[in-house]
């Protein structure tokens, strides 16, 4: 697994050439001394290490003052910062060891052993965990395997993971606390251990096409990206999801992919390709497509790289056709914007987003004013292999590999100086709808004067999802070393990454300075819910509605169910209520038939909350009690006749009208059925009824919802033949005296249900005789009677009519002059008949006064025979007939009186 020298192509530059050399000397040399120590020893490492970099260091350098140097391990490599303790880890790769510096007195600490050939450090801020990578020793046939050192921070005890070949780079994920380490064997097995935070414990192993190399992490998507490659060889990029733990992509890159860079606020990968074979080039991937986006074209060989996210600028340190330098590339447009001027040896590449300052750490160390490319340089005497940035003290460390120092510079500037830590500021992945613990960001003042911070603006287009409080920043006059703090929160409304701003206005050179906000909402997880359900009552009567409320709970913290609920009587479906803004569904129903019910309610679920059923509601429903009333078009009617007899059943108070068919009964004797119609009456019409009495009742049989009835009796006669009556006197004859009157009780009976008036009259009376009912007419009831008193007086004479007819005496004679005003009228007629033929006036009045005293003797003589008697009847033996008449009918009967 050795990589020899390439040559560089035909066409390079002596320049070019010499850039690509010494690419390819650095990397043969690293991995010469890892695969040859255990045989030469590690004198024999730091021998050929030395007089290489020393031969690079040598090349002109502008020598500026550092704040310190800090002497470590054999040939220290790789340098990692944790900026919440300051403290400073350096792995040293030819003593196997790790060397913790305090960042606040540049003094070490502590000095770690590890394993062989430390090779990569990774810093778990948020849990104070450093992962130091051991590459272990490699060869063609025969290799150490590599292995993960584990130190906790606090106390720099260690835990070591062993990987099953040669190690391959080292990174974590502080938001899962999940650690990715690459390995590789002989037999050409490549491949990425995840591994837990927590356990230590190996969760995965992800197979990938080459040797892993590096990895950058994106912490806002939880998606890592590995670069891979076997040189000489095409490189690849494999794209790991966090969240499920795979391979979701392999993105193929430059020949001799070396170096790659990742800007989170953009989700952009950059892959550095040294392409000793064609032209050089950079890979730039869109994160969220996982596909290659753009290329930039290169004059030489990359080197080192780095992104400034603040600005989305990319800086790779690259030979060209004239030297050294540094490519400044926009990030939004991958055009080359700048060729900065730099020296060999080539260094690594640093930034400070906050000071927006970039740092060629060659020999000197190129530094680079991000706002106006302007560069200045610091002395130091070896070009570095390893380096890191601590943001809050704005402190660079840079290791290296030709010595045994680190060399500590202070990037302070004069005048004030607006430095944010952690920027930019990365939640991670949130739940949608759920707000994150605050994040506390502190602005140092980092320069030499007092800073003063006017305004705080948020911006960008998830601003309203991103929340600042606690702010003691906005207005602060800041004095040099001091802070000023405040709280950002992010309740993600959507689901997907998001972004906002900070913007900054403040006395500094660089102002307004902007600060990063990413996040990510995330699926919200579905949580448990609970279904209750009750009942307006359990037990009800047919036909009455019931409603059921079916209750639904979420889990705390879940927002309140939203959705359906759907009602079941066992396996039957009654119906579905939409749950309400209090998580309540309700349905009604007045269908439910007679019996017992066991009813359930069925929360459906929502996306946040999942389903659930109640437990079962016991309801019974009962028959509805009914009222059966008959009645009859008549109360009799004559054998023949037709009859038609009316049932009427009522149901309950709620209960549904009542259906079905009644049944008519004689006694015990079915007569018919009829069927109720939708006013639940049921008529039954007949003319078969015998003659005599009868007892009709109507049975109900019930329905679904309403119990059976009977009515009660209603008594019923059939008459033989018409209605009529009959009459009787009593006494029916009577012998009296005349005046004295004769009194006779009629008698009216019903025949065959005869119950009309009858009206009574006298026929021919004697004469001087009058008659008089007590009631002229009378009503017997239905096979009932009636009775009425009749009067007879004689010697009286008669008021009407019909009382004073003449009747024939006993002898049957006239006599014409009966009374005596009709004889003193025939007198006076006499008396006048002269008159009429008169002509002597005197005669005349003679005769006049004559006929007058006539008249009178005559009248007064008939008055005073009369004031002796009056009317009388006469004696006599009289039939007198008593007439009884209803309509068409009448009865006549006879009463014999005989007046002495």
């Amino acid at each position: 697994m050795t990589h020899p020298t390439r040559t560089s192509a035909s066409n390079a530059t002596q320049a070019g050439r010499f850039a690509l050399y010494l690419d390819g000397v650095r990397c043969w040399t690293l991995k010469f001394i890892r695969e040859r120590q255990h045989d030469s020893g590690a004198w024999f490492a730091a021998v050929l290490s030395g007089i290489l970099l020393a031969g690079v260091s040598s090349m002109p350098a502008h020598g500026q003052s550092l704040v310190a140097t800090v002497p470590v391990g054999s040939s220290p490599t790789a340098v990692a910062v944790n900026e919440t303790t300051n403290q400073i880890y350096v792995a040293n790769i030819g003593s196997g060891t790790v060397s913790v510096i305090d960042g606040g007195t540049n003094a070490v600490t502590a000095t770690v052993t590890v394993g062989t050939n430390p090779e990569w450090v990774a810093v778990n801020s948020t849990t104070n965990t450093i992962y130091v990578g051991n590459y272990g020793l490699g060869g063609p046939t025969v290799q150490t395997p590599g292995s993960i050192t584990v130190i906790n921070g606090t106390t720099n005890a260690t835990t070591t993971i062993a990987l099953p070949g040669v190690g391959g780079g080292v990174a974590v994920n502080p938001v899962t606390n999940q650690i990715y380490a690459g390995t590789s064997n002989v037999r050409g097995s490549n491949s990425v251990l995840i591994i837990d935070g927590t356990t230590n414990a190996t969760t995965a192993t992800l197979t990938v096409p080459n040797e892993p190399r590096s990895f950058v992490v994106n912490t806002a998507t939880n998606t890592i990206f590995c670069l891979n490659t076997t040189q000489p060889g095409n490189g690849d990029v494999a794209v790991i999801d966090g969240a499920t733990g795979a391979v979701t992509a392999n993105i193929g890159v430059g020949f001799d992919a070396n170096v790659i860079a990742l800007n989170q606020t953009t989700n952009t990968v950059y892959v550095g390709n040294p392409n000793s074979f064609t032209t050089p080039s950079i890979s730039v991937i869109d994160g969220g497509t996982n596909a290659i986006s753009a290329t930039v074209t290169l004059q030489g060989a990359p080197n080192a790289m780095v992104v400034d996210p603040a600005t989305n600028k990319v800086y790779v340190d690259a030979a060209t056709s004239s030297g050294a330098g540094v490519l400044e590339i926009d990030g939004s447009t991958n055009t080359i914007l700048a060729t900065i001027p730099a020296t060999f040896p080539l260094g690594p590449m640093l930034v400070n987003s906050k000071t927006n300052t970039i740092y060629d750490a060659g020999s000197p160390i190129i530094v680079i004013n991000g706002s106006t490319n302007a560069t200045t340089s610091v002395a130091i005497p070896s070009g570095g292999s390893g380096g890191a940035v601590n943001e809050t003290t704005n402190y660079i460390y840079v290791a290296a590999s030709s010595t045994t120092d680190v060399y500590v510079i202070n990037g302070a500037i004069a005048g004030p100086a607006f430095t944010a830590t952690p920027s930019p500021i990365a939640f991670g992945n949130q739940v949608q709808g759920t707000t994150s613990g605050p994040a506390t960001t502190t602005v140092t003042n980092t320069g030499t004067t007092t800073l003063t911070i006017s305004t705080v603006v948020e911006g960008g287009a998830n601003a309203a999802d991103f929340a600042v409080s606690a702010d003691t920043c906005t207005g602060a006059s800041v004095a040099p070393k001091a802070t000023c703090s405040f709280n950002v929160v992010f309740t993600p409304s959507i689901i997907g990454s998001e972004a906002a701003t900070l913007t900054f206005t403040d006395n500094a050179p660089d102002s307004p300075e902007v600060l990063s906000l990413t996040g990510t909402g995330t699926i919200p997880p579905i949580t448990p819910s609970s279904t209750a359900l009750t009942a307006s009552a359990t037990s009800v009567v047919a036909g009455a509605s019931v409603t059921f409320t079916a209750t639904v709970t979420p889990a705390v913290g879940t927002p309140t169910p939203t959705g359906t609920v759907t009602f079941m009587d066992g396996a039957t479906t009654l119906g579905t209520g939409a749950v309400n803004a209090s998580g309540v569904a309700t349905y009604a129903t007045s269908g439910l038939s007679v019996g017992a019910h066991s009813i359930t309610a069925s929360y459906g679920g929502d996306g946040r909350n999942a389903s659930s059923v109640s437990g079962l509601l016991a309801v019974t429903v009962t028959t509805q009690a009914s009222t059966t009333t008959l009645t009859s078009s008549a109360p009799s009617v004559v054998v023949g006749s037709s009859v038609t007899f009316t049932a009427t059943v009522t149901g309950g108070t709620g209960a549904a009208q009542p259906t079905g068919t009644a049944t008519f009964m004689d006694g015990s004797t079915t007569l018919g059925t009829g069927t109720l119609n939708s006013s639940g009456v049921a008529t039954y019409a007949t003319s078969a009824l015998l003659s005599g009495s009868h007892s009709i009742t109507a049975i109900y049989g019930g329905d679904g919802n309403n119990a059976g009835s009977t009515s009660s009796a209603v008594p019923f006669t059939v008459w033989p033949g018409p209605p009529n009556f009959t009459m009787t006197l009593s006494p029916s004859s009577g012998t009296f005296k005349a005046g004295t009157p004769a009194v006779v009780t009629i008698t009216v009976t019903s025949v065959n249900g005869f119950a009309s008036a009858a009206n009574l009259s006298c026929g021919t009376l004697p004469p001087n005789t009058v008659c008089s009912f007590s009631s002229t007419a009378v009503t017997p009831g239905t096979s009932g009677t009636a009775t009425s008193t009749l009067t007879i007086n004689t010697n009286t004479k008669p008021t009407t009519t019909a009382s004073n007819r003449d009747v024939p005496g006993p002898t049957g004679g006239r006599r014409p002059f009966r009374t005596p005003i009709a004889a003193a009228g025939t007198v006076l007629v006499f008396l006048l008949l002269p008159l009429l033929s008169a002509t002597n006036r005197k005669l005349r009045r003679t005769l006049l006064a004559l006929s007058a005293v006539a008249f009178l003797v005559v009248l007064m003589s008939g008055t005073i025979s009369g004031c002796g008697g009056g009317p009388t009847t006469p004696a006599g033996n009289y039939s007198i007939q008593i007439t009884a008449t209803a309509g068409g009918t009448s009865q006549n009967v006879t009463y014999a009186l005989t007046v002495q």
